[in-house]
């Protein structure tokens, strides 16, 4: 049975929680982020060890909500070589679009201090056209950009940013009933170059999950360990260049691209 499968049949039987409840309860716009991979059958005993303890997000009676990103670089994929190396200093910049509701965010996601993630968003400010050509900046979203970064790193951009790879997948967002720690589960995940349409993809048996949490490890975390899987350092951004750009180096994430990702097949 696929990733895909056994996620909808776990979070069928959870308990669900509107959008506004899930904000109050864990909006996490500053938290610790910790990312795994799990095939089907890990999935399913990570649901049967997790489930009493979290409830799912449903917006008008769906659990699994659809996802597009679109990432912005600089031409020589600045903010990627700053993740390739590891650098305190980096972030990424992406137009997250919520595909079930019509809403667009621009977002800013940055390393702080103690490798605490901070996320910082207004809704899209550039130019648009559902399902027309691929997204710009503009001059007010370049000029966002670049205040979020300032104020971070008391630096400026690199360069102009312009659209470099997109992601598609669908999720679960899973909220603790007890704590502020939420849980994603993607399935679906594919990954799109966007000036070649070139596409790659996670293998239909694996999941991505990622637990975020402003206190540490959560019961999600603890549940993953009892199950034998470790966290892996990787963004969807970096495997996408990893995948779909053999010519640049990638070593930090080689094997996890390798294990859980398709080859890059034509879009």
């Amino acid at each position: 049975m696929s990733a895909s499968a056994i996620l909808e049949a776990a979070t069928a039987r959870m308990a669900g929680l509107g959008l506004e409840e899930v904000n109050e309860r864990a909006a996490l716009m500053t938290r610790v982020d910790r990312k795994y991979f799990v095939d089907a059958s890990t999935l399913d005993r990570f649901f049967d060890l997790v489930d009493d303890d979290f409830a799912v997000l449903e917006i008008g009676g769906k659990r699994l909500m659809g996802y597009h990103s679109t990432y912005f670089d600089t031409a020589d994929l600045a903010t990627y070589r700053d993740h390739l190396k590891g650098r305190r200093r980096r972030y990424k910049v992406r137009l997250r679009t919520y595909t079930d509701t019509g809403t667009h965010f621009l977002e800013v996601k940055h390393k702080g201090l103690r490798a605490v993630t901070r996320k910082t968003r207004v809704p899209y400010l550039g130019e648009l056209e559902v399902g027309g050509p691929v997204p710009r900046l503009g001059e007010p979203g370049h000029a966002f950009v670049s205040d979020v970064v300032a104020n971070a790193y008391r630096q400026p951009l690199p360069g102009p940013l312009a659209p470099s790879y997109a992601t598609t997948n669908r999720r679960a967002t899973l909220v603790s009933l007890t704590t502020d720690a939420r849980v994603t589960v993607d399935v679906d995940l594919r990954l799109t170059e966007s000036d070649t349409q070139r596409v790659a993809g996670l293998r239909s048996q694996f999941a991505m999950i990622e637990t975020k949490s402003g206190r540490g490890a959560s019961s999600a975390d603890r549940a993953l360990r009892q199950l034998g899987v470790r966290p892996v350092k990787v963004s969807k951004y970096c495997a996408a260049v990893a995948l779909l750009r053999p010519d640049l180096p990638s070593a930090p994430w080689r094997r996890v691209v390798r294990t859980y990702f398709a080859p890059a097949i034509a879009g």
